[in-house]
């Protein structure tokens, strides 16, 4: 956006829901689930979900994952 002639960056966010989906067609059937024990879940959740998309655990620190894999 401007700001006296000037541009100036969008650096607010919304507090309202964003839907993420995740397709992965490498896992067959129903073997993701989503996590219900993270609270109410931010963007701060989205890169230990990354992570366990890659197969990794998250470090301690991150917030939770969203999914998980069964096996």
């Amino acid at each position: 956006s401007m700001k006296n002639g000037k541009v100036v960056p969008r650096i607010g966010h919304t507090a309202n829901p964003v839907p993420v989906y995740i397709y992965v067609p490498s896992v067959p059937g129903n073997k993701i689930f989503m996590i219900d024990n993270t609270g109410t879940p931010t963007i701060r959740n989205i890169a230990a979900t990354a992570l366990s998309l890659l197969g990794f655990k998250g470090p301690e620190h991150m917030d939770p994952a969203l999914i998980g894999f069964k096996h």
